[in-house]
């Protein structure tokens, strides 16, 4: 994914020093709510310490993590493509805070950092997911002093992502590619000869394709002689490239009556039972079977 240009200093604006102050002052914790991120740039770098928002707001992106180093602290901000339609020229990130004893809709721009002379391509969401990573080292700027530790240690109602406040440089990781997670639609399988859920008979298809039938099925009572029996019809689309076999157990008593399969052109189930299986209400048949669906 290319990237041009290089990334300013990050900037506590002046609400974000005045919101920090305060918790000091009252003994309450800092909370850092969500990142954002934009594709404009300031026009005058000195009007960012008045900003209450993005110049070019895109999407809200997550903290994904900050944590103290020896001198400093780091913060990792993801940020993924879920949603984008068209290609975003990332050029700007904004972090939000408030103070503990606010409501997340009383956050304030605290952060803020541009690219100076370039930008970060997201590229819109295809079938995958990209991700990026930005990487935020932070590093004192000496008209705005970080609270040392031990001073954190004085506060002890103060978070310690407190010091997790300023930096000089933001850097960025290789994106990676992630494969979206769909959840797949489950349907009731048809069945066929008699038998009927006892209590279900399902069958379902994964994005990788891969089908799953699972049921549990009966007669009502009548007995279910030995042999060989079509009990439901796969739908086209869900049928598999060969033949698939699974086992089947029954139900009160537990034994391996027999075997599973899906013929591959007809989409028929089918199960071999070595012994009757006798009337009973309660009786059942129980099953599953996973194949790979044709194409």
């Amino acid at each position: 994914m290319p990237e041009t240009g290089t990334w300013s200093s990050y900037y506590i604006i002046k609400a974000g020093r005045e919101l920090r102050q305060r918790c000091i002052a009252e003994g309450v914790k800092l909370v850092f709510t969500r990142a954002a991120i934009g594709s404009g740039t300031p026009a005058d770098p000195a009007a960012i310490n008045t900003m209450t928002g993005l110049i070019a707001y895109e999407k809200d992106v997550i903290i994904k993590k900050s944590y103290a180093l020896e001198e400093n602290h780091l913060c990792i901000v993801r940020v993924d493509n879920t949603g984008y339609t068209q290609d975003v020229f990332m050029t700007e990130v904004g972090i939000f805070a408030r103070g503990e004893d606010q409501a997340d809709s009383e956050a304030i721009l605290y952060g803020y950092a541009y690219n100076v002379d370039g930008y970060v391509l997201i590229p819109q969401q295809t079938s995958i997911t990209n991700l990026k990573y930005l990487k935020s080292p932070w590093t004192p700027i000496s008209a705005f002093p970080p609270i040392s530790r031990s001073s954190m240690m004085a506060v002890p109602s103060l978070s310690a992502t407190l010091i997790w406040t300023i930096c000089r440089t933001l850097s960025t990781l290789p994106w990676q590619n992630k494969v979206n997670i769909v959840t797949p639609e489950i349907y009731d399988l048809p069945l066929i000869n008699g038998f009927a859920a006892t209590p279900s008979a399902k069958y379902w298809k994964t994005q990788e394709n891969i089908v799953t039938i699972t049921f549990r099925i009966g007669k009502g009572g009548v007995e279910i002689p030995a042999g060989v029996h079509q009990i439901g019809l796969l739908p086209e689309g869900f049928r598999p490239s060969v033949e698939s076999r699974g086992t089947i157990i029954s139900y009160p008593t537990v034994t391996i009556p027999g075997l599973s399969w899906i013929s591959s052109d007809t989409g028929i189930i089918n199960i071999q039972i070595g012994s009757n299986i006798a009337a009973n209400a309660q009786a059942s048949i129980a099953g599953q079977i996973l194949c790979v669906a044709a194409y």
